[in-house]
């Protein structure tokens, strides 16, 4: 069984090695020095490992506690590694979809969509508001005619 001693302790000897705890939980050195957590489980009849994190990232206790719930999705019937890949492709998609840029395009087409219609709206009753008054033809072509030298 592992004490945070014996981790803090655990030197780069020139060759990769492990300090096994229990439940299936190693801790790996490597040859220049670097500490990571383990995780042996068995899967489909195979043998297979993951990698908890770094030793300065997770400490003894923080391992165990992932270990306990690796430890229960393979009771449950789940690849582990499986399902790190799912929650990372998640995450991808989450990360992808809560941008700043896909927020603004969002709202900018949703404005964009209430402009126009703003636009056509008043179009249609600003024709109609002018168009009210010029009773006769005369009027009416008068009006035309003013209105294509400001359209030009």
């Amino acid at each position: 069984m592992l004490t945070d001693m014996t981790v803090r302790q655990a030197k780069a000897t020139g060759k990769t090695y492990t300090i096994a705890d229990f439940d299936g939980l190693s801790h790996f050195v490597s040859a220049k020095g670097s500490k990571a957590w383990h995780f042996r489980y068995s899967w489909m009849g195979q043998r297979s490992r993951i990698s908890l994190g770094s030793y300065l990232e997770l400490s003894l206790r923080e391992a165990r506690k992932l270990r306990d719930e690796t430890r229960s999705l393979v009771a449950k019937g789940t690849n582990p590694r499986y399902n790190r890949l799912c929650h990372h492709a998640n995450a991808v998609a989450f990360t992808s979809v809560n941008t700043f840029q896909t927020h603004a395009g969002r709202y900018s087409d949703l404005f964009a969509n209430i402009a126009q219609s703003i636009r056509a709206c008043f179009a249609a009753r600003a024709t109609a508001a002018l168009l009210k008054p010029l009773r006769s033809r005369t009027a009416l072509t008068h009006w035309l005619f003013r209105s294509s030298l400001f359209i030009r």
